[in-house]
């Protein structure tokens, strides 16, 4: 499992360079829009089995794996070899499009389209090569979903004593970074962004405050539930 762990972290490691390297050349391209691509063309190939598996069972063991090699490759498509030149002759446009356009085309609806198009069909086509999990296997999927669908119930004063310590633990982390944002009024900058420093920074303290204080009260409560 160590091993397994390092190749993945190497692989992802790569995967996470690359798509900064990517990023880094879109430098005509809005945040809202690097945003958007990474969703569209990046996360929806895995989002395809992860939500469908759920509903469509009966897919092969490889499936998944298939499925987002093939959205790898169309995003591929979509990011490197598609052009405005491509979209205005395939539409027949009379005016070509700008830059702004072919983004939004490209980031918001043809990663989109061509996903809804080509991957989703393919996971949902991979159905026609399934001839039935083994015994041993089929016992594994039959766990796995019902775990799934059996509900989690945890005790009440369990479920308060965990709230409490996130609801401290968080309150003291945001505490911390309104502490920093208000350190900020130390870099040289004219009084009006400095106050803005202090503003926001005063709003974070508070909300870490609150959720100190919070805790604070919730913990006398159950001491005092104890004690009775």
């Amino acid at each position: 499992m160590l091993k397994v762990g390092k190749i993945s972290t190497l692989f992802l490691g790569a995967i996470v360079i690359m798509v900064g390297l990517f990023l880094n050349g879109l430098q005509e391209t809005s945040l809202f829009n690097m945003m958007m691509m990474v969703s569209s063309l990046i996360a929806l190939p895995m989002l395809i089995p992860a939500l469908f598996g759920y509903f469509v069972k009966k897919t092969p063991d490889w499936a998944a794996w298939a499925t987002i090699l093939v959205g790898a490759a169309v995003s591929y498509f979509v990011a490197f070899v598609v052009s405005p030149e491509m979209i205005q002759n395939i539409f027949h446009l009379s005016t070509p499009l700008t830059s702004r356009e072919f983004g939004d085309l490209q980031s918001l609806t043809l990663g989109v389209v061509l996903h809804g198009c080509i991957t989703l069909p393919f996971f949902l086509l991979s159905q026609l090569f399934f001839k039935g999990y083994s015994k041993d296997r089929q016992a594994e999927v039959d766990l796995f979903f019902s775990n799934v669908e059996t509900e989690v119930v945890a005790e009440k004063e369990d479920g308060e004593n965990l709230d409490n310590r996130q609801r401290e633990m968080l309150g003291k982390l945001i505490l911390a970074m309104g502490v920093a944002i208000m350190a900020l009024i130390l870099v040289p900058n004219p009084l009006s962004q400095r106050l803005v420093f202090i503003g926001v920074g005063g709003i974070v303290a508070i909300v870490g405050v609150g959720l100190l204080l919070s805790a604070k009260q919730a913990a006398k409560q159950a001491g005092k539930k104890a004690g009775n």
